[in-house]
């Protein structure tokens, strides 16, 4: 028996009422009243033609149309087989608790894949941009004999070896706490939203031209095998810090737990104790043609590190007023 006012208020016949009067009527209902087979079907395509992203349940042979049309159709596993049979998903012990864990996993698995693919295009990108400007710059004639910033041999530790840690344990990352109050994502939307992709481009941009920008400052005033070791220092810490902006594109870095994760922080020392190899083991010095930085270097590295960072967290603060603006909205229609 339903005894709350708000519940009762929210009860809506679908039965009789055209689609546009139903479309209308739809904010606020919880209940539909007097549904059947055909208004089912209805309620799916008047939801999708709203841009929602539907799922259906159901367990009879009357049923499966609404079912196929959804974009999950979820069974019971005490349904009729035409019902399993046109379902995306089967509840084999009709349990529905067991759908939000499955949801609350492939969310936080499709948010761990686009930090991943962030944090490495964004990584691989900044170095082009390293090496593209370091070849346009000679193409002017002061810079004429400008050597390329990085070797072949500092890249690939950068890439292999920095990197290759944080990334592992990037997707141990666990959920953000806001992950299920987050709208459902289209079938055909890009891994990558534009945030995303934009932030790419800044954090590539900005990396890259800033160590070109310290390797022709030490190329001018110092020497070669200093000026290389300043951007291969850079490019290496850069990585290593703004992982943590990475962590949650939705929140705030100081609103995360810094050290939440513990399998990241370990693959962060590993990759700061494998930089720090590199800059001052002679063997690695050798080989990768680098030299030992003192403190001051360092808190120049330090400090393009931490404009980076700054530069996220202010794309992140205006994508979070988007999306509470968007979901506002949203919830107002």
């Amino acid at each position: 028996r339903l005894t709350d006012p708000e519940l009762l208020a929210a009860i809506y016949p679908i039965a009789g009422a055209s689609d546009f009067n139903a479309n209308r009527n739809f904010s606020g209902v919880k209940v539909f009243a007097r549904v059947g087979p055909q208004d089912k079907l209805r309620l799916v395509r008047i939801l999708k033609d709203r841009g929602e992203i539907v799922a259906m349940t159901g367990d009879g042979v009357n049923d499966a149309p609404a079912l196929v049309k959804a974009d999950i159709g979820v069974a019971l596993g005490s349904g009729t087989d035409v019902a399993r049979d046109n379902a995306d998903v089967v509840l084999l012990h009709d349990n529905f608790s067991v759908l939000v864990k499955a949801i609350q996993e492939g969310r936080v698995i499709f948010a761990n894949i686009q930090k991943l693919i962030l944090y490495l295009l964004s990584g691989s990108f900044s170095e082009i941009v390293l090496i593209l400007g370091g070849l346009l710059l000679t193409s002017f004639n002061y810079f004429a004999h400008l050597p390329l910033p990085l070797t072949a041999a500092q890249i690939l530790w950068i890439n292999l070896i920095t990197d290759s840690f944080p990334s592992f344990v990037l997707t141990f990352e666990p959920r953000d706490p806001d992950i299920m109050s987050q709208p459902p994502k289209s079938s055909t939307a890009p891994i990558l939203n534009s945030t995303m992709k934009f932030l790419i481009l800044l954090i590539s941009s900005t990396t890259g031209l800033m160590a070109l920008g310290i390797y022709l400052f030490f190329w001018l005033k110092t020497d070669l095998q200093l000026a290389r070791t300043m951007a291969f220092a850079a490019l290496g810490l850069n990585s290593l810090i703004y992982v943590f902006s990475v962590r949650s594109l939705n929140q705030s870095i100081w609103k995360t737990k810094l050290f939440g994760n513990r399998w990241l922080v370990a693959g962060i020392a590993g990759g700061l104790l494998f930089q720090l190899m590199a800059l001052y083991l002679p063997p690695l010095q050798r080989f990768l043609q680098l030299v030992s930085l003192n403190w001051i270097q360092w808190l120049i590295i330090i400090g393009e590190s931490l404009i980076v960072v700054g530069l996220i967290e202010t794309v992140k603060w205006f994508y979070a007023k988007k999306i509470s603006a968007v979901t506002s909205l949203k919830q107002a229609i």
